[in-house]
Order: C-alpha cells, then structure tokens, then sequence
C-alpha cells in the first residue's frame, strides 16, 4: 500500500476491507482525493483475482441503462475468482440505472463486488446508498505529503502543492508529474480574478461565459488560492488575513449554492 498516499484511518480500513469486502462499497471523499485509484487497488491487489480483465470499469458521464444492463451481464459470468465492477462518478447514474443496478445488489453473485466512487453521494437515491458500505478518504497531513514524495520533490514543493490541492493525494500526484495540468489554468485564472479591478473582473467574466467556463473546476481554484493567501497572512502575520478571510467566507458560500446537476 505503500504506492498510495493514505490517512493512516484510511489505511487501516483499507488493510480491513481485503480481510473482509463488503459486496456494494462506496468510496467517497474530496475531488482529487484518489478514489479511483483506492478502487483499483482494492480490485487489483486482491489475491484471489486472476487478471485485471476480471474488472468491469466505467467512467463516463452519466451512468446510464445501458452501462447497467453490461454490468448484470458480467455479474451472470460463472466464475470461482473474484470479479469487480468499478463505477466512477456513481452520483451521475440517472434514477433508471440506480433502479435498475439494485437487483444485483439486494442479490449478489458470488465472488462478484461493487465499487462505485462519488464526490456527491447526496445525489444518489437512498435505496441505493443504504445497501452500500461507505470508505470515506481523508486528507491526509502535510507531513505526510513530504515523506511521501521525498524522492521526487522537495518540502517546499510539496507544501505548495499540498495548498494547490487542498491536500487531495490524487490531484497532488497530477500536479506534481504533469505540468500541463487543466487545474494549472484554473488556477491561474482563479489568480488573476482576485488581484483584477471591478471592471477588469467584468471583462474576465464575459470570457468566462463566452467560453463556456467549467465552473465547478474554477470555483475548486478560487478556494485553494484563496485558502493558499489566507493561510499565507496568517501563518506571517499579515493585516491582509481578515480580508483574505472574507473573500475565502464569500468563495466557500458560492461554492455551496453552485452543486452540479
């Protein structure tokens, strides 16, 4: 486990899960927090799977029927080993496939599992969410960042990129090896919003709607900067903190009214 970054909890129920993997879990926590990758690494480094083609992936946005309808049929495979559906975004399943996925999760097959990933599990219907078992990942501590990329980065590094994700070891790991990462623009973006006059933030929200901005992903960058320079004011003693704080406080609560459909 050591190629994941893990709060120590997290670990522990991971390291609990292989003794003992419920059939329909659901693994939560933070955008970037690394859920696909904890989905995977229960799947894959479970000794009883033969090969990674005994896993059934989904990605795409929404899940729909007929991704369902796919997974009932890799569920009726006769097979002693285990087999893994993994369903990202489970949140985006219209109401349809919800339904229709309870069938195999009221009544498992053997040696068959579920392991569904959401950032907004609120979206999803109760009946589905109560036949699931939660792995919720927590932030782990910027300690622990630096350890764990000891060998490929320095502490400064680490910590500003520790701020840049809002600790998330997913979106961490993104921004470390991929300079070209999407977030890198957002956060630009989200940079030149906070330092720009009244009208020159008029001008850059008419490019934004103009260019079809993906909002959620903005305002995810105007938290973490803004987090970033609050957490600077203070750790330095700067008057700017109270102000910094406001903006943070104004960010947080538009971010809360702007939930994805």
């Amino acid at each position: 486990m050591s190629t994941l970054l893990l709060h120590p909890i997290t670990k522990r129920r991971i390291e609990y899960l292989f003794k003992s993997m419920p059939p329909n879990l659901l693994i939560t926590g933070l955008p970037g927090a690394g859920k696909y990758s904890v989905a995977m690494h229960l799947a894959i480094g479970n000794e009883s799977i033969a090969s990674s083609s005994n896993i059934l992936s989904f990605s795409e946005k929404p899940i729909t029927i007929e991704n369902v309808r796919e997974i009932i049929s890799f569920a009726k495979l006769k097979a002693s080993y285990k087999r893994f559906v993994i369903i990202e975004h489970a949140e985006s399943m219209t109401n349809e496939a919800q339904n229709a996925l309870l069938k195999i999760m009221e009544e498992p097959p053997e040696n068959f599992y579920i392991l569904a990933t959401s950032t907004h599990k609120e979206f999803m219907l109760p009946t589905v969410l109560s036949r699931m078992q939660e792995l919720s990942i927590l932030t782990p501590q910027v300690s622990q960042a630096v350890q764990f990329f000891k060998d490929t980065a320095d502490e400064a590094q680490v910590r500003t990129l520790y701020l840049m994700s809002n600790g998330q070891p997913g979106l961490m790991t993104s921004l470390l090896h991929n300079n070209d990462h999407y977030m890198y623009e957002y956060i630009d973006l989200a940079k030149t919003i906070l330092i720009n006059n009244t009208y020159e933030r008029l001008k850059t929200s008419e490019q934004i709607i103009k260019n079809k901005t993906d909002i959620p992903s903005l305002l995810y960058a105007l938290i973490i900067t803004t987090k970033g320079a609050l957490h600077t004011a203070i750790t330095n003693n700067q008057d700017s903190y109270k102000s910094w704080q406001k903006i943070f406080k104004t960010v947080l609560r538009y971010s809360s009214i702007y939930q994805p459909a």
